[in-house]
C-alpha cells in the first residue's frame, strides 16, 4: 500500500477527525485490520473498532494517549528502529507476538508516514492485522504433510482448536484446545460427534454451506453457535482447508476453531450500556460531552445532539459548539475549559444556549 491510498489527516486535528468520522470511520470498523492513527507526538488520534478489540481497550482508552503507554514502556523501546524508519518516511512491516487474555498471539505491522494536506509527516497510520488462526492452519496443513507425528506436535502447541478430519468429515484428531473449547472427550471428539456440537437453529444452515464448500473443494469459514454437553452456548469461528492426494482428489481437512463468545460479550455489554446511558439522558434531558487532549476532539452524547436540534452521531468542533452561545457566554465557557485542561479545575456553569433550529 502506498501513501495515496491511506486516508491523511488535515493539519486540524480536530476538524479532520470530524471528518474522518463522518466518511472513513465507518467503513473502517468494518475492517478484521486493526488501524490507529499517531501524531508526530506519538499520541493516538484515531482507532477502529479491531484496534479497540486487538488491544483490548475501550476506544475512549486509546485516543489522546501516547504511544509508549498503550505498547508498554518494554515494547515501546523493543520497536525504537521500526518506529524510526516510518518517522522519516519509511513504509516498514514487521510481525510481533503479544499475550492476550485469550492466548498468545501473532500480528503483521504495517507502519505508513502519515502526510498532512501539506506534504509535511507528521506521525504514522498503523496497520494491524491477527495472523494467529490463518498461519496455525497453514502451519496444520504443511505439518500433517509432513507426517502425522510432527502434526500432532504442532497441534498441542498452538493457542487455537485444530482438528483433521477425513473425506467424509469425520474427525481423526482434535488438540486439547479444540477439546477444553468443545467440552468433549478424546473419545467423543472423534468421529461425528462435532456435528452435534452445532446448536439446533443452526445446523441447516451450518451443514448446507458445510456441503456447498466441500462439494466446490474450497475452504470454509463461518459464525457458528456451539452447545456443549452441558447445555452451555459458546460463539465459534470455525474454519476448514481441504486437503487433497496426489490425483488431487480430497484426502481429508484440517480446521481450526476460535471460541468469540467473550469478545462478543464484552461489545453487547458495551452497546447494552451505552443505549441505557442514553435512555437515562432522554428521561433526564441530561447529555454528556468529552474533549479529547491534545487533539482537542469533542464528542456529544445523543442526547446532547438532540438538545442542540442537531441529528444523533453529529461531531462538532469547538468553534461549532461554542457558537450556541451568545458571546459573552462563548467567552466564558471557553476560559473555563482552559481552566480545566491546564490544571484540572471543573466548572459548573449555568449559561444561555440557542439551538441550531433557533429555539
Amino acid at each position: 500500500m502506498n501513501d495515496a491510498s491511506v486516508p491523511t489527516l488535515g493539519p486540524d486535528p480536530a476538524l479532520a477527525l470530524t471528518a474522518l468520522s463522518a466518511g472513513v470511520a465507518a467503513l473502517l470498523d468494518t475492517m478484521d485490520s486493526a488501524v490507529t492513527v499517531w501524531d508526530g507526538q506519538l499520541r493516538c488520534l484515531y482507532a477502529n473498532a479491531s484496534a479497540a478489540r486487538m488491544l483490548e481497550r475501550p476506544v475512549q482508552e486509546l485516543l489522546g494517549h501516547a504511544l509508549a503507554e498503550v505498547m508498554g514502556e518494554e515494547r515501546f523501546f523493543a520497536y525504537r528502529a521500526e518506529r524510526a524508519a516510518v518517522l522519516a518516511g519509511q513504509t516498514v512491516q514487521f510481525e510481533w507476538q503479544v499475550q492476550r487474555s485469550d492466548g498468545l498471539r501473532t500480528r503483521r505491522v504495517r507502519l505508513l508516514p502519515r502526510r498532512l494536506e501539506d506534504g509535511r509527516q507528521d506521525g504514522f497510520i498503523a496497520l494491524t492485522d491477527d495472523l494467529t488462526e490463518a498461519r496455525a492452519l497453514r502451519q496444520a496443513v504443511e505439518a500433517l504433510a509432513a507426517g502425522e507425528e510432527k502434526f500432532r506436535a504442532l497441534a498441542d502447541s498452538l493457542p487455537v482448536g485444530v482438528n483433521h478430519s477425513d473425506a467424509r468429515s469425520r474427525n481423526t484428531y482434535t488438540n486439547a484446545r479444540w477439546r477444553e473449547t468443545t467440552g468433549l472427550s478424546h473419545e467423543q471428539s472423534l468421529g461425528e460427534g462435532w456435528k452435534d456440537l452445532v446448536h439446533p437453529d443452526d445446523r441447516e444452515a451450518v451443514f448446507q454451506q458445510w456441503q456447498g464448500t466441500a462439494a466446490a473443494g474450497g475452504e470454509f469459514e463461518m459464525a457458528v453457535r456451539m452447545l456443549r454437553p452441558g447445555g452451555e452456548v459458546r460463539h465459534i469461528v470455525g474454519r476448514a482447508r481441504p486437503l487433497r492426494g496426489a490425483d488431487g482428489a480430497i484426502t481429508g481437512y484440517v480446521g481450526t476453531n476460535e471460541d468469540v463468545t467473550e469478545r462478543l460479550a464484552a461489545e453487547r455489554g458495551l452497546r447494552e450500556s451505552q443505549a441505557f446511558l442514553d435512555r437515562v439522558g432522554r428521561l433526564a434531558n441530561v447529555g454528556g460531552w468529552e474533549v479529547l487532549l491534545p487533539q482537542a476532539e469533542l464528542r456529544w452524547s445523543d442526547q446532547t445532539c438532540r438538545i442542540h436540534d442537531r441529528p444523533c452521531g453529529h461531531r462538532p468542533t469547538l468553534a461549532e459548539a461554542t457558537a450556541y452561545y451568545p458571546p459573552e457566554a462563548g467567552e466564558v465557557i471557553t476560559a473555563a475549559m482552559r481552566r480545566t485542561a491546564r490544571d484540572g479545575t471543573p466548572f459548573d456553569l449555568v449559561l444561555p444556549l440557542r439551538t441550531a433550529l433557533g429555539r
